[in-house]
C-alpha cells in the first residue's frame, strides 16, 4: 500500500492533536507508518507537544519557524532540541543556542546578541545572517553549508575549510581565503579586504562580486560558475574560456576577453 498520501496529509494538517488522534483512531495504519519517517511543520504555541510527538512518531522531522520574535528567551530553546530545523529571526533576547548543537539546520538570522556558536559545529546547516558579535566560527568546519554574511567581526575563516558551501558576503574584515580551496560553493562578494583568490581554481562556483581590491583572476578559469561583478581593477578575462558561466557585470576596465565559446554566458552593461 502507498502510505505516501496519508504521510502528505499528516505533514499538511494544522491541528496537531490531529497526529495523536490518528493512533487512537486507526491502529492498523500507525503501526505500520508509526516508523516511517515524514516531516511536520510545528507551530511555536505547541512547543510543549514537540517531546511526546517525538515519542509516538520517533522518525518524524520537525520544522519549526518563530513567528513571535520578541517573546522569544533562551529557556524556550530546550524545547527544541530533538527538532529537525529551526528558524529564529530578530530575536533579540536570545544569547545561548549550545543546546540546539544536534539540530539539522538551524536558522537564526539577525539575533544580534549570540556570541558564541561553537556547540553547533555538528549542524548540517547554519544560518546565522547578521549576528555581529560573533567572532570565532573555527568549531563549524564540519558543517555542511554555512551562511555568515554580515557578520562583520569575523575575521579568521581558515578552519572552514572541509564544507561544502560558504556564503561570507560583506564579511569585511575577512583577508585570507587560501584555505577554503576545497569548497564546492564561496560567496565572498564585497570581502573587500581580500586581494589574492588564486587557491581557489578548484571551486565549482565563486562570488566574488565587488572584490575591488582582486586585480587576478588568471587561477579560476577551472570553475563552472564565476561571478565578478563589479570588481573594476580586473582587465584580462581572456584565459576564463573555459568556464560555463561567467558574470562581468559592471567590469568596466577589461579589456580582454576569452576566444568565443557559445556554453558560456557574459553580462556586462
Amino acid at each position: 500500500m502507498d502510505w505516501q498520501p496519508i504521510l502528505n496529509s499528516i505533514h499538511y494538517n494544522k491541528n496537531i492533536n490531529n497526529l495523536f488522534y490518528f493512533r487512537n483512531i486507526c491502529h492498523e495504519w500507525f503501526d505500520i507508518i508509526k516508523d516511517i519517517t515524514f516531516e511536520y511543520n510545528i507551530k511555536f504555541n505547541f512547543k510543549h507537544k514537540i517531546k511526546y510527538l517525538k515519542n509516538i512518531y520517533p522518525n518524524i522531522l520537525i520544522h519549526c519557524e518563530c513567528p513571535c520574535p520578541g517573546d522569544i528567551v533562551n529557556d524556550d530553546l530546550y524545547y527544541f532540541i530533538e527538532i529537525y530545523s529551526l528558524h529564529i529571526i530578530y530575536c533579540q533576547k536570545i544569547t545561548d543556542v549550545s543546546m540546539l548543537g544536534n539540530l539539522h539546520t538551524l536558522t537564526m538570522w539577525k539575533c544580534e546578541n549570540i556570541t558564541d556558536v561553537s556547540m553547533l559545529g555538528n549542524l548540517h546547516t547554519l544560518n546565522m545572517r547578521y549576528c555581529k558579535k560573533i567572532t570565532d566560527v573555527s568549531m563549524l568546519g564540519n558543517l555542511h553549508t554555512l551562511y555568515i554574511g554580515e557578520c562583520k567581526n569575523i575575521t579568521d575563516v581558515s578552519m572552514l575549510g572541509n564544507l561544502h558551501t560558504l556564503d561570507m558576503s560583506y564579511c569585511k574584515k575577512i583577508t585570507d581565503v587560501s584555505m577554503l580551496g576545497n569548497l564546492h560553493t564561496l560567496d565572498m562578494s564585497y570581502c573587500k579586504k581580500i586581494t589574492d583568490v588564486s587557491m581557489l581554481g578548484n571551486l565549482h562556483t565563486l562570488n566574488i562580486t565587488g572584490c575591488d581590491g582582486i586585480t587576478d583572476v588568471s587561477m579560476l578559469g577551472n570553475l563552472h560558475t564565476l561571478n565578478i561583478g563589479y570588481c573594476e581593477k580586473i582587465s584580462d578575462v581572456s584565459m576564463l574560456g573555459n568556464l560555463h558561466t561567467l558574470n562581468i557585470w559592471g567590469c568596466r576596465n577589461i579589456k580582454k576577453y576569452p576566444e568565443p565559446n557559445y556554453i558560456i554566458e557574459y553580462y556586462n552593461e
